[in-house]
């Protein structure tokens, strides 16, 4: 996969003083919780996604959520921290098999998991924590018709037999907050940061996007990254 993103080329800060900014999807900040059982689990994405926030913390970097965003966050949120706990409980009863089994044909030994308890809780308070960290971007009047438009003419980030118009809805919001930011002056590095490749980006495997998305981020000078590591490396921070 190419790691070349559509952007607009303004570089981080510029030297105007501006912190970089980072536009998150709902997608992306329920990862930071998800099942870390999963063959695709990744700990040096999930350090990033901690590191994202101590620079939030700090104002190296300013991040945003959505409206959109905030009321999926909310609708399911309590859903995908139940199921990273099933998970774990069955990893758990799965390992204690297999490890009272392997210990019927070698040195029977006692694995400590007690670190895992909690972690469900543990991650979803840093997921909350990253909704309080970042600053709400309020949905303007015209970006539902604009969202509906994409929606009609089959226009990413809308996808032919989806339900797609609260994706656009989040692109559209975000994009008016950045056309306010430039016209204010704020030349400072964006990332618009989503796990949802399938939708974004085109069917070559590479990371392009789908147009006219590609234009539109060149337009306002942002870029688009599908993990917090690569978003991470990108805003410098």
């Amino acid at each position: 996969m190419s790691t070349t993103p559509t952007t607009g080329g303004t570089g981080g800060t510029g030297g105007t003083g501006h912190a970089p900014h980072l536009c998150i999807d709902t997608c992306s900040v329920l990862d930071i919780m998800r099942d870390i059982t999963r063959n695709d689990a990744n700990p040096a994405d999930r350090k990033a996604a901690l590191g994202l926030m101590s620079a939030m913390r700090d104002g190296r970097l300013k991040g945003w959520v959505a409206d959109q965003v905030a009321r999926e966050f909310a609708e399911h949120v309590g859903d995908i921290e139940q199921e990273t706990k099933k998970t774990l409980d069955v990893f758990r009863r799965r390992f204690g098999t297999a490890n009272e089994i392997a210990g019927l044909f070698g040195e029977p030994r006692g694995i400590d998991l007690s670190h895992l308890d909690g972690h469900e809780a543990r991650s979803r308070a840093s997921a909350d924590e990253w909704m309080t960290l970042a600053g709400a971007v309020a949905q303007p009047a015209e970006a539902a018709s604009r969202a509906f438009l994409r929606v009609q003419a089959n226009t990413a980030p809308s996808t032919k037999g989806k339900q797609s118009i609260k994706d656009c809805v989040v692109i559209e919001t975000y994009f008016e907050h950045v056309r306010a930011l430039r016209a204010a002056g704020d030349i400072a590095k964006v990332v618009f940061l989503s796990s949802n490749k399938e939708d974004y980006c085109d069917a070559s495997g590479r990371l392009i996007l789908r147009p006219p998305l590609d234009a539109e981020f060149v337009t306002l000078g942002m870029e688009f990254w599908p993990n917090f590591g690569a978003a991470k490396h990108a805003l410098g921070v």
